[in-house]
Order: C-alpha cells, then structure tokens, then sequence
C-alpha cells in the first residue's frame, strides 16, 4: 500500500510496460516484482535458447543435403518444434504483457487513492482551520 504522507511519490511509470513488450521479464524487473520477472525472463530465454538450436539444426541438416544431392535421403528439418517453441515465446511475450499492465493499473489505482485520500485530509484540516 502507499504511504499516504509521501508527498513527492510520483505517477507510476509506463516504462515498464515497454519494456516487458521488449523482452518478458524486462517489465517485471523494472516494477520490482522479482519472481514474475525470473519466471517470465527465464522462460523466455530458454526458449529462444532453443529456437536458436533449432534453427542450427535445420541450417546444418539442409546444407548437408544440399551437399549429398544424390542420395534419396529427405533432410531432417525440426519445423514443428520451431512452430511450437515460437508460438511459446509469443504467448509469454502476451501474459508478461499483461501482468505488467495488471500491475501497472494496481498500481495508478493506488496512487490515486493515495492522492485522493491526501487532498480530502488537506480539505478537512483547512475546514476546521
């Protein structure tokens, strides 16, 4: 909760949300939410990890047909685990999204009250002034 007596608290800040667009965990990191950010930044990088590997393999085994031409052998070209871990990476990207911006929304409310609950107080103290 925020302390209704810090004066200099600022709006919270929409850079988090940018940056959690950038790379997933990025976001969370930023907010200070250490384990969304472990979880979603591990994630993310172990399945880029992955695709990356994938995607060595593919390169390798279509070379090496490209180069054994006159073999009948069809290459091995992983392009469903490709597809898949993809289509990992985008759904994280997504819910890392909108953790941050669940977050990010907690936290205006709570700014506002904060504000609202200040401005109130200040009202009364000048009302039995």
């Amino acid at each position: 909760m925020i302390a209704i007596s810090d004066k200099n608290m600022k709006r919270p800040s929409k850079a988090p949300i940018w940056l959690s667009l950038a790379f997933p965990g990025a976001g969370q990191a930023c907010q200070k939410r250490w384990v969304s950010a472990a979880i979603f930044g591990g994630l993310t990088l172990v399945c880029l990890i992955l695709m990356t590997s994938t995607i060595f393999i593919i390169v390798i085994n279509g070379v090496e047909f490209l180069t054994n031409m006159n073999e009948n052998e069809e290459p091995v070209l992983p392009m469903r685990r490709l597809v898949v871990l993809a289509g990992v990476v985008l759904i994280v990207i997504i819910l890392g999204l909108l953790d941050t911006v669940v977050a990010y929304l907690r936290a205006s409310k709570e700014w506002t009250r904060a504000r609202m609950d200040e401005s109130m107080s200040a009202s009364k103290t000048e009302d039995m002034e």
